[in-house]
């Protein structure tokens, strides 16, 4: 709300998703590989509930990391239904990961 001068966390998150359309889906890139420093769910919860306040379908919030075995020992909920935010890693079957 600082940042964008709004008065609610919904307008903060609308003002900045400006070209937003109703069925686009926006995905959150976690870290959870590094065991020292790993993205802390706190904070990933609060950009969700920003994204949710302004508009976005929750079930089109995507988070992902490399590895669904490394998202849930990171304490993420793993989840690829229809429903709620998803949440998997890119070797999720119909995923793929690129390697160079």
């Amino acid at each position: 709300m600082s940042y964008t001068g709004q008065k609610s966390v919904a307008d903060a998150y609308a003002s900045v998703l400006t070209s937003f359309l109703p069925d686009d889906i926006v995905t959150i890139k976690v870290n959870c590989i590094n065991s020292q420093l790993p993205t802390h769910i706190e904070v990933v919860n609060a950009v969700v509930g920003g994204l949710i306040s302004a508009g976005v379908k929750n079930n089109n919030i995507i988070i992902w990391d490399r590895t669904n075995h490394e998202l849930i020992k990171c304490g993420f909920i793993y989840n690829i239904s229809e429903s709620g935010v998803r949440c998997f890693g890119t070797d999720q079957k119909g995923w793929a990961m690129i390697s160079r």
